[in-house]
């Protein structure tokens, strides 16, 4: 007599939904797109010296799908408002080509200025594609009526401000730089600039306090000193400037710099003998979650060099992701696990959040883990 094995209708159903559950993974898999098939004609653009009343100018990419699957383009993020993107199609098919235009308007802005463009899309082996552009902003303002053809006169005090933003760019950390706030006294009385306050103290303003007569024109200079910054990676900050103007008395600028490790000077054997910071993966998928779940990962990072691995910092671009337990020194040969938090509360849809590591790793310094996560 052969015995009859019997199959519970809810097994058989439990079954079949993990297979199509796996089938529709590797399907969604299959239609991602390695990072090198999407080949652009640049990915750094140099305007050289522009004017910053100038009027906007275009930075253009061209990229083409080499690959075997269709690249979809999700979304474009950019560095600031300043920055307009706009792409010629989402879809791009293989064999095809995109257009990728970014309008910069750098009105307001003097000095180097370095900007960002990140496209995201299909990837299966990274979280986007930086494209980056940089330009040296001059301002031609330099009397009192051209000013006035955007301003009405007292509007915001008397004691104008040519700009309200200094960016000192890429410096390393023995590096220093200077730069300059032109002000002009559109009153009928003196102006003291008597202090300013919320300074860093890697940033020193040169003279003060500083008496600007009626229609006269003076500049604030300011050294910054990057061997007094503690950490590496971009540094932002508001300081304060009291003055005695009848309206508006405290002015406000702003300051902005990125802060890298020097190595230009590292020989081969230094360099071979350096820490070195390893992770598996360095794309952290968390799969589909519901909003407002919360979802942990562990990751271990490894120093495979032979000198000891400095964390200096971590930086993620929202708040949803944190990073813990990481940041000091391994040693040669050690690993840590840290362990990554996405919060998904108010999100929806597909998700990609960048971590950002900052090491001694003459290699890789920067080090960008990509967190994604589809949030129904």
């Amino acid at each position: 007599m052969i015995a009859k094995t019997k199959f519970p209708l809810k097994a058989m159903f439990r079954n079949l939904a993990f297979i199509l559950t796996l089938g529709l993974y590797f399907a969604a898999s299959a239609q991602e797109v390695s990072i090198k098939d999407i080949e652009f004609d640049k990915s750094d653009i140099d305007f050289g010296t522009i004017p910053a009343e100038g009027g906007n100018v275009d930075a253009v990419y061209t990229l083409v799908n080499k690959g075997s699957v269709d690249f979809k383009i999700s979304d474009i993020e950019v560095a600031c408002g300043c920055t307009h993107p706009e792409v010629s199609k989402k879809l791009v098919k293989p064999g095809d080509t995109a257009i990728i235009k970014a309008q910069f308007n750098p009105f307001g802005m003097v000095g180097t200025v370095e900007k960002w463009i990140r496209v995201n899309g299909n990837f299966n082996d990274a979280l986007y594609k930086e494209l980056r552009f940089q330009a040296e902003i001059t301002s031609r303002v330099g009397s009192i009526e051209n000013m006035q053809k955007k301003y009405y006169r007292g509007q915001y005090g008397y004691l104008v401000m040519y700009q309200q933003h200094m960016n000192f760019g890429n410096l390393v950390q023995d590096d220093m730089a200077r730069d300059s706030i032109p002000l002009f006294n559109d009153g009928y009385h003196d102006i003291v600039i008597s202090e300013i306050t919320d300074l860093p103290p890697f940033l020193q303003v040169e003279q003060l306090p500083i008496t600007i007569k009626p229609q006269e024109t003076k500049s604030l200079y300011f050294t910054l000193n990057a061997s007094g910054v503690d950490t590496i990676g971009p540094l932002y900050g508001e300081m304060k400037v009291k003055t005695n103007d009848r309206f508006y008395s405290t002015k406000s600028i702003s300051y902005g710099v990125t802060i890298g490790l020097n190595f230009e000077d590292w020989g081969r054997w230094k360099k071979r003998r350096a820490a070195q910071f390893h992770v598996e993966n360095k794309t952290i998928n968390l799969g589909n979650m519901k909003s407002g779940e919360v979802r942990e990962a562990d990751i271990v990072v490894t120093n495979t060099g032979k000198n000891p691995l400095i964390i200096y910092r971590v930086d993620t671009d929202c708040s949803c992701a944190v990073l813990k337990n990481i940041q000091g020194t391994i040693a040669p040969g050690d690993s840590v696990t840290a362990r990554v938090k996405f919060d998904s509360l108010y999100k929806k849809g597909k998700q990609t959040k960048a971590v950002t590591i900052y090491t001694n790793d003459p290699n890789q310094p920067v080090v960008v883990l990509g967190l994604r996560a589809i949030v129904d």
